[in-house]
């Protein structure tokens, strides 16, 4: 008769045969373990072994049986995760968990509704939900609510160990993180690869106060098709973000990189960018990344105590790529506050991003009570800004840009943009832009104030008082059909300055066609430029510049009767008749005047027009945005 030896394997009773016991045991350490299944449930009794014996899910978990591999299978209902089973009961705040364990664990719950399966801690236990020490943890099918930490990461996560590769760390999928708050970095989650998630009403608390308080949703996580949204942080990236661990200051910390692949990020609340952001002055843009996502009516707006303004209320510090980026808002705060880093609060900016590189993405219906409603102090390529609106602020002159302020923009449309200054955009840099119908509410400058333009089309531009450009420089520009509100001996509706201030630059330019003002151009140093009076300018003050010199006008071409020969736009027609023709109208004819008649500059035969095609066609630089089209069939296209 074989004696039989009891073995238990995580709450599986087995026998086995004495004389197989030892070569058994000597063979367990070179085999696999065999990842075992849990059952449990909310009020469970059991031993959590099967379907029908489902135990506590803490009660379970630290049984000393549960090894890496195995899976949790979660019954739904409302699990209330009681501190005083937790390894860390004693030490609430900033280390203290409720759920951690030997990772590679699966915790699953058995809906597709993760509404059903509801983890609940209480923020008056001071611990985090989940704690993943070594990685591999899969989270599904689960909703966790009411962690609490001084410390990150008050929801999942992860050990400094684990610091540089997210989702290694730990994979959540069709789970809700919500209602969980950190003191600093991720309120909801910090670390982790996230898909279809939801991530609310969370937050991260401190404000300027070291260590910032940053990404009240998630921060350095790698997330797709997530729903990040009501979330807040005291410092930076209501909803998501990248930086330095710790804080900005903390330069012996890792770096912590965040990207967002397809993500709804949406109504969250920070200072410095409203929806996601790297910590100002501490590392580059490429720390926090957006691609293909939905960035919508986020706000960098000053704290409830009142010390400052908001910057970058979409995104701040960031590279956004093929996004759109709406509704969102920077509102101006106290004018003499400025923070730790030397900025003022008091000057709301970048209604939809700041500091950022932005590429393929729209920037539409965003606002700001400072500068920049689109955009500011960012790098755009390929870019639409349209209807984003720099008003509100009071006074009136404090707020400037509509679409971009103090950008780099290349092929970019700036179209319906509003500003006191500067209605498409103020400051900055625009090439092979389209630059049209924006308009200013108080002052000049409709197209753009102090902005360099090259190889630009300004059209359809409203300006309050003067100049659709004010002053800047302005390379190989076509400024056609604009108009300037404000009729006087002073003003021109084409180009020109302020009395007392810098003169603008026009070189090759060709403007043509500006209505409602006495001069096309006023105050400009002009070379090799074409320009015209037509006949509803007014008679008396007929004349194509004002206050400047010959000497100020080089190579230049004016006088009523001629024709710049555009290939689709008639010329004795009302601006306001054309203001809506593609671009392509605006290429000349073989046999325009504008045709070879520019200054060629270094380093311009290389270089493209408003369409794409060689700068240097024929024997030089043509007048205008376009070269001569050479006669090519030409079909008008109305927008």
């Amino acid at each position: 008769m074989l004696t039989l030896i009891p073995s238990k394997r995580r709450g599986h009773d087995r026998a086995i045969p004495a004389f197989l016991a030892t070569a058994a045991l000597a063979a367990s350490a070179a085999l696999p373990a065999i990842a075992a299944d849990w059952y449990v449930a909310p009020g469970g009794t059991g031993g959590g072994t099967s379907p029908s014996d489902r135990g506590d899910l803490m009660d379970v978990l630290y049984n000393g049986q549960v090894a890496a591999g195995d899976t949790f299978h979660l019954a739904t209902g409302t699990y209330n995760l009681d501190v005083s089973k937790s390894p860390e009961s004693a030490y609430p705040g900033y280390g203290g968990y409720l759920l951690a364990k030997a990772d590679n664990l699966t915790f699953i719950g058995e809906s597709d509704n993760p509404e059903d399966v509801r983890l609940i801690g209480t923020p008056s236990d001071q611990m985090r939900i989940f704690v993943v020490y070594n990685g591999g943890c899969i989270l599904r099918n689960l909703l966790l609510t009411g962690g609490y930490t001084i410390a990150q990461g008050a929801g999942i996560c992860i050990a400094d160990a684990l610091i540089g590769n997210p989702a290694a760390a730990f994979c959540a999928s069709n789970c809700v993180v919500e209602n969980c708050s950190a003191s600093y970095q991720g309120g909801g989650g910090f670390g982790g690869l996230w898909r279809d998630c939801v991530i609310r009403n969370n937050e991260a608390r401190n404000k300027v106060a070291w260590p910032e308080g940053s990404a009240g949703g998630v921060f350095h996580a790698i997330l797709h098709d997530c729903v990040i949204t009501n979330n807040s942080a005291g410092f930076c990236g209501g909803g998501i973000a990248g930086g330095r661990q710790n804080g900005a200051t903390d330069t012996a910390r890792p770096i912590c990189e965040t990207r967002a692949y397809n993500c709804l990020i949406g109504w969250n609340r920070s200072v410095y960018g409203g929806g996601a952001a790297v910590a100002p002055e501490s590392l580059t843009r490429e720390y926090c990344q957006l691609f293909g996502c939905t960035i919508v009516e986020n706000a960098a707006a000053y704290d409830e105590t009142g010390d400052g303004g908001g910057l970058g209320g979409g995104a701040y510090q960031c590279v956004v790529s093929n996004c759109v980026v709406s509704g969102n808002s920077s509102t101006r705060g106290n004018d003499s506050a400025f923070n730790a880093y030397g900025h003022n609060y008091g000057v709301g900016k970048g209604g939809g991003v700041m500091d950022c590189e932005v590429v393929d993405s729209t920037l539409v219906e965003n606002t700001c009570t400072g500068g920049g409603a689109g955009a500011a102090n960012s790098d755009l390529t390929r870019c639409v800004l349209q209807g984003n609106s720099a008003t509100g602020g009071a006074p009136e002159y404090a707020n400037y840009g509509g679409g971009a302020y103090s950008c780099t923009a290349a092929d970019c449309l700036l179209i319906g943009n509003s500003a006191g200054f500067g209605g498409g955009a103020f400051s900055g840099c625009l090439e092979n832009c389209i630059i049209s119908n924006n308009q200013t509410t108080a002052y000049d400058g409709g197209a753009a104030y102090n902005a360099s333009t090259r190889n630009c089309l300004v059209t359809g531009n409203r300006t309050h008082r003067y100049y659709a450009l004010c002053k800047g420089s302005h390379y190989g520009t076509l400024v056609y059909g604009n108009v300037n509100e404000t009729i006087d001996v002073l003003a021109a509706s084409g180009i020109g300055a302020d009395e007392g201030e810098p003169e603008a630059v026009a070189v090759n330019c060709t403007v043509w066609n500006n209505d409602n003002s006495s001069a096309q151009v006023s105050r400009t140093y002009m070379t090799n430029c074409i320009v015209n009076s037509v006949e509803y300018i007014p008679a008396a003050v007929n004349s194509f510049w004002r206050y400047g010199t010959v000497a100020n006008q080089t190579g230049c071409i004016s006088g009523e009767g001629l024709d710049p020969m555009f290939e689709g736009v008639d010329i004795t027609l009302h601006p306001s008749a054309v203001a809506n023709v593609a671009p392509e109208a605006y290429a000349i004819k073989t046999g325009s005047p504008c045709r070879d008649r520019g200054l060629t500059l270094a380093g311009q035969a290389g270089e493209k027009d408003l369409l794409g095609n060689k700068r240097v066609k024929y024997a030089g630089v043509d007048m205008g945005a376009l070269e001569c089209s050479g006669g090519l069939a030409f079909t008008l296209v109305i927008r």
